[in-house]
């Protein structure tokens, strides 16, 4: 009784390494596109927090604040807003805006504009996502 060997060549390992990577490079870019999109929806999220808190702020004190940076937000309208992946800001005129804009942005990576703005009177905010591009 003869016994196979089971013995691969070089030309189908080879092909093995190169469908595994093509497999893995799609892979990855749908990862980082999956994490992109859930750091919108954070950011969409904080901002309908700060629209709250400046209702909220509005109702009892009967003026908006303003604020220029995540942290000032945090402090002036008593939020723990989550700032390491967007920078958050309000501008008051007879109402007010909050802002949300993308920091850390590699360039080429993604779209440089990607921005998220709500108004006192919008249900949901508005801008531009930021699109992951290989």
């Amino acid at each position: 009784m003869k016994r196979k060997r089971l013995v691969f060549t070089l030309a189908e390992l080879i092909v093995t390494v190169v469908i595994v990577g093509i497999l893995a490079s799609v892979a990855i870019v749908g990862y980082r596109k999956a994490i992109e999109s859930s750091r919108g929806r954070d950011a969409c999220i904080q901002l309908k927090l700060i629209q709250t808190a400046e209702k909220m702020r509005y109702l009892e004190q009967n003026s908006y604040v303003s604020c220029s940076n995540t942290s000032d937000c945090s402090q002036k309208l008593g939020l723990d807003l989550v700032g390491q992946d967007w920078k958050y800001s309000v501008v008051v005129n007879s109402g007010f805006t909050a802002k949300a804009e993308r920091v850390g942005v590699v360039s080429g990576q993604y779209n440089e504009n990607c921005s998220y703005s709500i108004t006192q009177d919008d249900e949901e905010p508005t801008g531009t996502s930021c699109v992951y591009t290989p």
